[in-house]
């Protein structure tokens, strides 16, 4: 999950950028209470049917694009930054396709000042402007197109196998997909 900008934090280790950002700010107030944040997932899908799916270092697996929603943000401006930040693909907004949630008392998320319990909309990109090198390229090291279930033989973080075994049903059902992570 993208934490924010300015400063650096560690996460699995690997020093990461928060101080300043929404939640860093929450946090100074709150204290080490578990923060409620709003979060978004991406799955850009070329025509080929193949996912494009970033490695962040500090979660040491493939990975969805996503993060947490910043103040100011929408869900569709939010997606649309993380989209452009970690894939290097510039979409609009009306190219978003909101098909999956995952919340639930398991999701959660911990930084080193408390834990975050995050609450996610995913959303689809199939149509964008332009694909380049993604602009954070300091929490992610790597990106790459794959198929669905070739992802779901590498190294994919749990909570990304989860979106993309959804996925998988959602292309079978075409219904929106409510995910929930047990505590």
């Amino acid at each position: 999950m993208d934490a924010g900008r300015g400063g650096l934090f560690a996460v699995g280790g690997r020093e990461m950028s928060y101080e300043g950002s929404y939640v860093w700010r929450v946090r100074q107030r709150a204290g080490d209470l578990k923060l409620l944040t709003a979060t978004v997932d991406v799955l850009p899908v070329d025509n080929e049917g193949r996912v494009k799916l970033v490695y962040p270092e500090h979660v040491q697996g493939w990975s969805v694009v996503g993060g947490h929603v910043e103040e100011g943000d929408s869900w569709r401006s939010a997606a649309l930054n993380e989209l452009r930040e970690e894939a290097g693909i510039v979409a609009q907004r009306e190219n978003l396709v909101p098909w999956a949630t995952i919340s639930g008392p398991g999701r959660v998320f911990h930084y080193r000042d408390g834990d975050s319990q995050a609450f996610t909309l995913i959303f689809l990109v199939r149509k964008w402007e332009s694909e380049g090198v993604q602009e954070d390229g300091e929490e992610i090291t790597e990106t790459g197109w794959f198929g669905v279930d070739e992802a779901l033989q590498m190294e994919v973080t749990p909570w990304s196998k989860k979106i993309l075994l959804a996925y998988k049903k959602y292309l079978e059902t075409r219904e929106f997909q409510m995910m929930e992570e047990e505590g």
